[in-house]
């Protein structure tokens, strides 16, 4: 008598932590999915988890012969359901998926093996059927050690630490990217700069004028690539500590535009009409961002490149139009994040996946913004 109260005593106690518990948990009954195994009759766990690899559809008849038989409120709030009687019965078969399959089958091995504690995070679907991460932790409750199918569950979710963990590896990948890039990219425009400068300090005279004009663009030219790669860099620096200067004035918009088409000899593309704007724009900054857009246009796209500006109240607008091939929906934005590139094309200068987020950055401390926009006709 003694022994039954002190074991109803330990139950109740068990049962009330278990739905207290602010941790997500589930009580499930394995023992028709270690039975169902053993009915396979592999003489090992090995040829077992093999055999469930290659037969998924097996594996998903094992788990679906698992019974919920309790969860807190925790577990159905984490699940997505309002009551957590509507996670009870056999585990849901379709819930077995590409992605959740192998850890169901090493929790199928866990049991089989009668293991009293098991881990493992993986991806999985909530009962809405949306992806989300978890990572559970699993033991076999002393007040339920005589059946040795019954599991307790503990369940976390863990989307938003694999979500910053990947975004982590994404950034130091694409910083390890545009380190080898920048090198690069600059590496070229100096090589040309110092190859040319040395070619005319050496044989200056030798060399006719008109060669000595032509090297000394070239010089000139290669030195503004330099200049722009350098000063995209600063700027992504100083944002990231919130130094960035502006230096708003009124300026023509025709004006900044004709300093930079001169570099790319785009001054038939501009429309007149932008003669007579005016904005209130830092020029310097103005005129960093036409660069970035008009070099990406250059680079990437088609034969027709066109300058147009309009006025709509106080909101002057620039479009700078290529007929080059658009972006998937997918790159219209990530193109505006740092160190991000949608093209790659070797050799093509100062392309180190900065000019974009650097001219949305400036775009908006001057209280605009920069957009991108695929017009299909005009790609055809």
């Amino acid at each position: 008598w003694v022994v039954r109260v002190a074991g109803t005593v330990a139950i109740a106690r068990y049962l009330r932590l278990f739905e207290e518990n602010p941790v997500a948990l589930i009580e499930q009954d394995w023992t028709g999915v270690a039975k169902g195994a053993a009915e396979l009759g592999f003489d090992d766990t090995e040829a077992l988890r093999r055999h469930l690899r290659a037969h998924p559809d097996r594996a998903a008849d094992l788990a679906h012969r698992a019974i919920y038989t309790r969860a807190n409120r925790a577990a159905a709030e984490l699940a997505g359901v309002s009551d957590p009687s509507q996670m009870l019965g056999p585990f849901p078969r379709e819930r077995v998926n590409e992605s959740s399959l192998e850890a169901m089958i090493e929790q199928i091995i866990a049991v089989c093996e009668e293991r009293v504690r098991f881990e493992i995070a993986y991806e999985t679907l909530d009962y809405a059927g949306d992806p989300m991460w978890v990572e559970i932790r699993w033991i076999r409750p002393p007040p339920m050690g005589a059946a040795k199918g019954i599991i307790v569950t503990a369940i976390r979710d863990i989307t938003e630490d694999v979500e910053a963990r990947e975004a982590r590896e994404e950034l130091i990948r694409a910083k390890d990217e545009f380190i080898a890039s920048v090198s690069h990219e600059l590496r070229t425009p100096l090589t040309a700069v110092v190859g040319l400068a040395g070619e005319l300090e050496y044989a200056f005279e030798s060399i006719p004028e008109q060669e000595r004009g032509e090297l000394i663009s070239l010089i000139s030219s290669q030195s503004r690539e330099m200049a722009s790669i350098v000063e995209d860099l600063l700027v992504a620096a100083r944002a990231d500590i919130g130094q960035i200067s502006i230096v708003p004035e009124e300026t023509s918009l025709a004006a900044n535009i004709d300093d930079v088409v001169r570099e790319f000899g785009w001054s038939d593309s501009i429309d007149r009409p932008l003669g007579s704007l005016r904005v209130t724009a830092d020029p310097v900054r103005l005129r960093q961002i036409l660069r970035n857009l008009i070099a990406n246009a250059h680079r990437y796209g088609g034969e027709e490149r066109r300058i147009t500006g309009s006025r709509t109240g106080e909101i002057v607008e620039i479009e700078i139009r290529d007929s080059g091939p658009g972006l998937s929906d997918d790159e219209r934005e990530r193109i505006f994040e740092p160190y991000a590139r949608a093209h790659s094309r070797p050799g093509i200068t100062a392309s180190v996946g900065l000019g974009l987020a650097v001219s949305r950055r400036l775009a908006r401390l001057m209280n605009g913004d920069l957009v991108y926009e695929y017009d299909a006709a005009a790609s055809e």
